[in-house]
């Protein structure tokens, strides 16, 4: 799969989870560039869309980021 397609496939999928989370935040929405992947929800949260599964790895990517932004985060230390 080219770079491209596995771009626009987590593209799709923020906008996905973007349009679910509206039901409960109407103004969640993707952001782009570094920081949070929806942005007007009470929560950092982490979306991947990949072939591999490697949730300590995300996990501790949303736990930096909300370290410094000091904002809730969808995560549980496991270390």
């Amino acid at each position: 799969m080219s770079n491209q397609s596995r771009k626009h496939r987590g593209y799709a999928t923020e906008r996905a989870v973007a349009d679910y989370l509206r039901t409960w935040w109407h103004g969640a929405n993707v952001q782009r560039g570094n920081g949070k992947d929806v942005i007007n929800v009470p929560f950092d949260l982490e979306i991947k869309s990949r072939s591999t599964f490697s949730p300590m790895e995300w996990l501790r990517q949303v736990k930096a980021r909300a370290k410094s932004s000091g904002e809730l985060a969808a995560y549980r230390d496991w270390e």
